[in-house]
């Protein structure tokens, strides 16, 4: 139902506003914190659609991850070394500035660290990581200034019970995080900055509406904004259909919880894929993209049988063998990737800003892609 706004709701929150945010997520929080830091005194407002975050930012998996050995060499095809390089440098940045924010204990990170595993069909992709970590280490020492950020574990008592386990590289300096404490952490810190929310508020166009820009809501209701920063990842085609980025559904289960787990840390497994790790005693499991990537390429949420297939035989087969109990908790949200990953960080037309296509790396990427978009508009407008 499209309602018209009364005249106390217009005059005291359609603006003008200095900066209007559009979308709620990690980027977009990330965003109005760094412009308050460079602007204290604008008026600043964010603009969502749902009660919580529409896209994948309070539905992710909660790994605190850069980029795990198989990842990056697979990214070689699409992608310049440099390129690489400078994508994981913005990952690793965005995590130390987002625990630095929030405080390790609020957002109960835990620097488990990560681990690629391989099984028996990937032998020949398994035996050319290993004779590239020393490649890998090299070229992520500058970054991470770690010695040793990958390394061989298949002789060590890692496996934990899971079976069929060809071999397996640990990743050091990964970690997990609580996704909804962040969420909820990102809020308070937005609201003790004087930054405003407007959530339930779907945004269907943006028009210039000189000197400023009108965004139209519903219906006759607009929010009138001198600066436009559009952090909708997955869904920025639905305001710019030009964009080159495109939405990608992933879907998660949760097992009950499992007495004696042993399982501690972040899993990724073919390329990054899929992945699971712990939830305390539970096991969080997702991905299964790759299965059918174009059928994956929606903005609906819900689930497909040949992902559920695929996770589920993870699973059981892998991960949990024997396991078949159903999954206690079960969902999807939406990321944006491209066929570049890395993210689009730029003006779009006159004081309308994009950031946006975190490619599944919101959790990492989100705080120093919000610094950097802020950055920008502060070198251009002062």
């Amino acid at each position: 139902m499209n309602l018209h706004w009364s005249y106390w709701e217009k005059e005291t929150f359609s603006g003008p506003w200095q900066f209007v945010v559009i979308g709620a997520g990690i980027v977009g929080m990330s965003t109005a914190l760094e412009l308050r830091t460079r602007f204290p005194n604008a008026s600043i407002a964010i603009v969502e659609r749902g009660s919580l975050p529409s896209g994948a930012s309070s539905r992710n998996a909660g790994f605190a991850c850069f980029g795990s050995p198989g990842e990056l060499e697979e990214d070689l095809q699409i992608m310049p070394i440099e390129k690489i390089l400078e994508l994981v440098s913005l990952r690793w940045q965005g995590l130390q500035i987002l625990v630095n924010r929030l405080g390790a204990d609020v957002i109960d990170f835990q620097a488990l660290g990560g681990h690629e595993i391989f099984t028996p069909v990937e032998g020949d992709v398994y035996e050319h990581l290993l004779n590239r970590l020393s490649f890998w280490n090299e070229q992520l020492l500058p970054i991470t200034g770690l010695k040793e950020t990958y390394s061989n574990v298949s002789n060590k008592d890692k496996f934990v019970g899971m079976k069929g386990i060809l071999g397996m590289l640990s990743i050091q300096g990964e970690g997990q995080i609580n996704t909804g404490k962040m969420i909820q952490a990102l809020w308070n810190h937005c609201l003790q900055n004087n930054i405003r929310f407007f959530n339930g508020l779907s945004v269907e166009r943006i028009e210039q509406d000189s000197p400023n820009h009108r965004i139209w809501i519903s219906g006759s209701n607009s929010i009138i904004a001198e600066t436009v920063i559009v952090c909708t990842n997955g869904f920025a085609r639905q305001l710019f259909p030009e964009l080159p980025v495109n939405p990608a559904r992933a879907q998660v289960w949760v097992t009950e919880e499992i007495p004696q787990l042993q399982i501690q840390g972040t899993y990724h497994y073919q390329s990054g894929y899929y992945y699971f790790r712990n939830i305390g005693n539970r096991i969080l499991v997702g991905g299964g993209r790759n299965l059918d990537l174009s059928g994956e390429e929606t903005w609906e949420e819900g689930s497909s049988e040949i992902i559920q297939n695929g996770i589920k035989a993870l699973l059981e087969n892998t991960i949990l063998p024997g396991y078949s109990t159903p999954p206690a908790y079960q969902w999807s949200g939406t990321m944006g990737v491209g066929k570049d990953k890395f993210p689009l960080i730029q003006k779009h037309a006159e004081r309308i800003w994009i950031a946006v296509r975190m490619g599944g790396m919101g959790v990492a990427l989100g705080s120093a892609v919000g610094r950097e978009i802020a950055l920008k508009i502060e070198a251009e407008i002062g």
